[in-house]
């Protein structure tokens, strides 16, 4: 099944999600690699947009942070409500990239988790960095997470991941369709000699670091850093993410 919108193909996984990435792994995974920026950066208010089934919004909740997670999909924000159990720190909303707060002033913005491709063209990314420059205070923190499509586009490369949770496969890869690509879940289910499959897929921006630089810097960001891991280890072409470290400038 082909999803034209993003709302529909993670409504439709969200059940499965937290099986097929990790959950509870992944969130003490996400508070060691948080923790530095909260620490370095005084980050005490947040907001994390794609929070998906809110993994890094309670890691974040975890470190003292208080944090609105965002997320197209009301299923997503279904299971991260839940999830989030008595974190009192956390909050969810449904809503994209463009949403607006209360509290209009924060102290960074976390895109992580692959979720920036989801925007479809150069000029959505530069209007998408452009209001969140505008959600954080002077000197506030930018920091996402997408994969290195760098690498992606000069190997040829199209698997993301293989992961099993109990008796399914979950395989995630691209297909290198134009002008954007076709992302793509492959269920496999059951662990006899007729297992069932199902194929879910959506739509992919690959956006190369360089252009991402460029967003940022008619965002109004400076201080770009791109680093391989959240742990600040330096950009490698060959790694398999791309991090983006930026400070909100004065208003462009």
């Amino acid at each position: 099944m082909i999803y034209d919108l993003p709302t529909e193909f993670y409504d439709r996984i969200s059940i499965e999600y937290d099986g097929m990435t990790g959950r509870e792994k992944r969130i003490d995974a996400a508070r060691r690699a948080l923790a530095h920026f909260v620490e370095e950066y005084d980050i005490h208010s947040a907001v994390d947009m794609g929070c998906g089934s809110g993994v890094h919004a309670a890691a974040l909740a975890d470190l003292g942070v208080n944090v609105v997670g965002v997320d197209i999909s009301p299923r997503m924000i279904a299971v991260a409500t839940e999830s989030a159990g008595s974190r009192t720190r956390t909050r969810f909303q449904t809503g994209d990239f463009f949403s607006s707060f209360s509290l209009h002033m924060f102290d960074a913005v976390f895109c992580l988790g692959n979720s920036l491709p989801h925007i479809e063209s150069e000029a959505a990314l530069r209007a998408v960095l452009t209001h969140w420059h505008g959600l954080l205070k002077p000197k506030g923190r930018l920091i996402v997470q997408l994969l290195n499509f760098d690498r992606f586009m000069r190997t040829g490369e199209r698997i993301v991941a293989v992961t099993r949770s109990g008796s399914v496969l979950t395989v995630r890869f691209y297909d290198f369709t134009d002008p954007r690509w076709t992302f793509n879940i492959l269920f496999v289910r059951g662990n006899g000699s007729h297992p069932s499959h199902e194929l879910l897929s959506t739509q992919h921006t690959p956006f190369l670091h360089s252009t991402i630089h460029d967003a940022a810097l008619d965002a109004g960001f400076t201080d770009i850093f791109f680093s391989s891991t959240l742990f600040g280890d330096a950009w490698d072409e060959n790694a398999r993410d791309t991090i983006i470290l930026a400070t909100a400038g004065p208003a462009p």
